[in-house]
């Protein structure tokens, strides 16, 4: 591919990634639009993206010099990382379409990965997870971080002898190099920030500039960094949480080579060190027995949420039927759903679902038609496999006390039409909801038992 052609990729897919700021930017403030797209276009003016690294020395064994001296890439890591890891399996990763993304990615990495790998806005899922340390993460930088990631997950899976280990670098490489890439600043709204917002932008990003056509690999790649802060452990979502965390324990005892105080940071990811656990199993169903589902084509999910949506993190007395987490997503009681599935068909006169709909049989389809459907758009996380309509749940406080148990069907926040900040913000009346630091999945619940 020509130089010409580069840079007329590169110039359009700016374009492109101007477009998707501009649309992120919540419409109601125009004010916060115009100053990020000109901001956006500063950067895109003086920075335009680095070529492809087949013109460093690995790739095509000459100087690493473009015409006129200037080097191909700034960061001599992205070529190192380019030798190493993307230039031995070149032929299949060309041949599959990787190779493209894989350069795409690193060169965005290359331009803007010299930002802290992590985000200092309180409620951020990470910096929940490893504590207050950013002063000492955001001494790592992104492009650092996520190049240790890639290198962890592949080595991973070459460690593990793999058969065929190059059929599956490219998904690896796109994965890791690009799962964190939501942190590049102007790439959220700060004061809308809350927790999770950066592993959605990251996804966004993939989704709608690197992976924009269809693949038989795209929608796991697109699913493992939209959960990647998830209770996940198997599958890509599983490798990248890995690869993950033991990037930052490598990056913690790099600091602490450096006479760093890492103590604290040390603890927080042995404390949430992943392990392996079964897929959360949901309480409405007894084994080998999914409810079938109902013909609810007239439901309007933006109705559904509308109805759905006063309830999050509204208490009374103790008793709630939804509530918020700072990890992306809002825990419904099944009963709400039912119960506003109903109140919807009598709203719109649909008497077959009126028909017995008290009865327990009846719900438990309802609430698992509705759980598909929400699926179907994305708003459920891959934890709620096949066949369920939710998991149990325990609920802990800060100090891990646990609080209660409940089943509960998760839904994305970015289903709801309220900011998760402003959702999250309501929890300040509430005195029982506002203690739930954590909500994690429990197994082998079965099915009769109530919500909680």
């Amino acid at each position: 591919m020509g130089l010409f052609t580069w840079v007329v990729t590169g110039a359009i897919t700016c374009l492109v990634l101007a477009l998707l700021i501009y649309l992120w930017i919540p419409e109601k403030d125009p004010r916060k639009q115009k100053a990020a797209i000109s901001r956006l276009n500063e950067t895109i003016r003086g920075n335009a993206y680095r070529q492809p690294v087949c013109r460093t020395p690995a790739c095509r064994g000459h100087s690493g010099r473009q015409s006129g001296g200037q080097a191909a890439w700034s960061h001599d890591r992205v070529r190192e990382f380019w030798a190493r890891f993307v230039e031995p399996y070149r032929k299949v990763l060309e041949a599959s379409g990787y190779l493209r993304r894989i350069s795409a990615l690193l060169s965005i990495l290359d331009q803007h990965g010299d930002c802290p790998s992590v985000v200092q806005v309180t409620g951020d899922r990470e910096q929940k997870e490893i504590g207050n340390v950013y002063a000492i993460l955001s001494q790592v930088s992104l492009l650092d971080h996520s190049l240790n990631v890639a290198e962890k997950i592949v080595r991973g899976v070459i460690e593990r002898k793999v058969k065929d280990p190059e059929m599956l670098v490219g998904k690896l490489l796109v994965t890791a190099l690009g799962h964190d890439i939501g942190k590049i600043p102007g790439l959220t709204d700060a004061s809308q920030y809350s927790k999770g917002d950066h592993a959605y932008v990251s996804y966004l990003v993939l989704k709608n500039v690197i992976l924009t056509e269809a693949f038989p690999q795209r929608e796991e790649i697109l699913k493992a960094v939209r959960e990647h802060h998830y209770r996940v452990e198997e599958g890509l979502t599983g490798e990248l949480r890995r690869a993950d965390h033991m990037a930052r324990e490598m990056e913690a005892e790099q600091l602490a080579s450096r006479g760093q105080p890492v103590n604290e940071l040390i603890a927080a990811l042995t404390s949430s060190r992943t392990v392996d656990q079964t897929p959360a199993t949901q309480a409405n169903r007894k084994e080998g027995q999914v409810p079938p589902l109902l013909n609810l084509d007239w439901l309007d999910l933006n109705e559904f949420i509308r109805f759905v949506e006063p309830h999050i993190n509204v208490e009374n007395d103790g008793h709630f039927k939804a509530f918020s987490m700072n990890n992306g997503l809002v825990y419904l009681m099944l009963s709400l759903v039912s119960d506003t599935v109903v109140r919807l068909a009598q709203k719109h006169n649909h008497p077959e679902v009126l028909v017995a709909c008290e009865t327990k049989e009846k719900k438990r389809s309802i609430e698992y038609t509705v759980k598909t459907m929400l699926a179907q758009k994305g708003f459920i996380p891959s934890f709620i496999g096949d066949g369920y309509s939710g998991a149990r749940f325990a609920l802990y406080d800060n100090d891990g006390k646990k609080l209660t148990a409940g089943i509960y069907m998760p839904v994305s926040a970015e289903a709801f039409k309220t900011p998760l900040s402003e959702l999250e913000a309501k929890k300040n009346n509430c005195p029982f909801i506002k203690q739930i630091a954590d909500a994690q999945p429990k197994t082998g619940s079965r099915a009769g038992e109530k919500n909680g």
